[in-house]
């Protein structure tokens, strides 16, 4: 719950754009997120409701092109079936965009129970933005993923979020996806086994003696060939079960940079097999090599 201490943000801007940003700031501006769903009609034009739809996946099948901004009042949205943002954005259509917005990472929750399955599936999904809110998973809270193709899988923002896994064994999968952000955000997982970031070119690996492997719920053809610049600012990766692992990279993962960071560790590693280059700055960054 450490991440409950964190500043609240917001990168939304103050009128609906047309197209996301072209370039990521290092530091989003700050600004309170709207506390309901009346604050939210009166600050963002053409804002949907997450409320106002049966469910959460009818809110996103609703956003048209080329993109929108949902907004989730207070709340835990338990899903049914994982999230399914797979088909329609995706980086090969460079005029769709989303973004979840949330009333903070302790208020909008998203949730799944899925023993199989992540509860985001993000196959081939890019240029999709999350601010604060929180994911919570059985067995992995989010996948972001590559399709065979390479088309889609990268470019993607989480601002002021929570994965957070007490019964989870990947927290956040990042199969051959590029080009990903992260600010000021918790990532938790506190079971035996676990791995809090898994950053690989293929959806399985053997760490331990342990075997994960995760599939889409919606696209047959998920692969990567390398997976490239991940980055995380301001953020915190707790791991805390026995044999746990923080961050594990695998085969031809590089480019990973930690500015302003805590890695806590109780379990075994902060951080697994090391890619070809690591980055790390900031005064909170104890033990960031395995231990």
């Amino acid at each position: 719950m450490c991440g409950a201490a964190l500043a609240q943000t917001n990168t939304l801007p103050a009128t609906t754009p047309t197209t996301p940003p072209a370039a990521i700031p290092a530091t989003p501006p700050s600004t309170p997120p709207p506390a309901s769903a009346e604050a939210a009609r009166q600050t963002i034009p053409g804002v949907i409701v997450a409320t106002d739809y049966p469910d959460l996946q009818a809110a996103v099948d609703a956003v048209p092109a080329p993109g929108g901004i949902i907004y989730l009042p207070p709340g835990t949205y338990k899903l049914s079936r994982p999230l399914d943002m797979t088909n329609k954005y995706n980086n090969g259509d460079k005029t769709r965009w989303i973004v979840f917005q949330g009333a903070g990472q302790m208020n909008s929750i998203i949730t799944g129970d899925f023993p199989d399955a992540p509860v985001i599936d993000m196959t081939g999904s890019g240029r999709v933005t999350m601010s604060d809110l929180a994911v919570s998973g059985k067995s992995k809270s989010l996948l972001l993923s590559a399709r065979r193709s390479g088309a889609g899988g990268g470019g993607n923002v989480f601002t002021n979020c929570m994965f957070r896994g007490d019964h989870v064994e990947v927290a956040i999968w990042l199969v051959g996806s590029e080009c990903n952000r992260f600010y000021n955000t918790t990532v938790y997982v506190n079971q035996p086994n676990s791995v809090a970031v898994a950053f690989t070119p293929v959806p399985k690996f053997e760490a331990r003696g342990i075997s994960y492997e995760i599939a889409s719920s919606y696209e047959k053809n998920m692969t990567g060939s390398s997976t490239t610049e991940l980055r995380f600012y301001g953020s915190f990766i707790q791991s805390f079960g026995f044999n746990s692992i923080g961050l594990y990279c695998q085969g031809s993962t590089a480019d990973i940079s930690m500015d302003g960071c805590y890695n806590a560790n109780r379990g075994s590693a902060a951080v697994n097999q090391i890619p070809r280059r690591v980055q790390a700055s900031g005064p909170k960054l104890p033990a960031w090599f395995p231990c």
